[in-house]
């Protein structure tokens, strides 16, 4: 994961605010930081946000991490599409 690709992805984000959650979730995760795999080991995603900690806030960051917990399913792995769907649903049901 490279700094750049991340500022980028983001300022991609903010110029469109109209995008998808599920599918951009899913794209930056599959596609940019974890190069084209479906699945992630769940060390691998506590790695990912150690290294951009500062863009979340600890409580949610942990609260986040202790949910996939639960759909790790008996191994280390979790698919990418079930983490970008955690993410539209607390988009999804965000007071707004």
């Amino acid at each position: 994961m490279h700094y750049k690709d991340f500022t980028l992805a983001a300022e991609q984000i903010i110029n469109d605010v109209k995008v998808d959650a599920y599918y951009l979730v899913y794209h930056l995760l599959a596609k940019l930081f974890f190069a084209g795999a479906d699945k992630v080991q769940y060390t691998d995603l506590k790695l990912f946000f150690g290294e951009f900690a500062t863009y979340f806030e600890d409580e949610d960051r942990e609260g986040f991490l202790e949910e996939v917990n639960y759909i790790k399913r008996g191994s280390d792995e979790v698919d990418i599409s079930e983490l970008a769907s955690m993410v539209r649903d607390d988009v999804e049901f965000f007071c707004k």
